[in-house]
């Protein structure tokens, strides 16, 4: 597995060149200097309680238990600055990797 890390700088000109390829569109990303902004989504965990009100545990492992159905999101944004960059992995371009 293979990191890949593009910087500020990188992401812009993707995403610029993405849109032109696509749409059609000739874009100039964050031509104002506000940055590129980023939309999260973060878990708000309800836990599973017993009757009495107690957090219910893990038997064998001991942690929480989440309530998956009573789980909610809330959105969050993060903008991208310059110096920032967003990383991921790819299977698959090098040797080492196993089907």
């Amino acid at each position: 597995m293979v990191e890949i890390k593009l910087c500020y700088w990188a992401v812009k000109e993707f995403l610029e060149e993405g849109l032109k390829r696509k749409y059609n569109i000739d874009a100039d990303i964050d031509a104002d200097g506000d940055g590129i902004c980023v939309e999260t989504e973060e878990a708000i965990h309800v836990y599973k309680k017993h009757k009495n009100g107690k957090v219910m545990k893990h038997e064998e492992y001991g942690y929480p238990i989440v309530d998956h159905d009573k789980t909610t999101y809330k959105k969050k944004y993060v903008t991208m600055w310059d110096g920032d960059s967003i990383s991921f992995y790819v299977k698959g371009l090098d040797e080492d990797d196993e089907e």
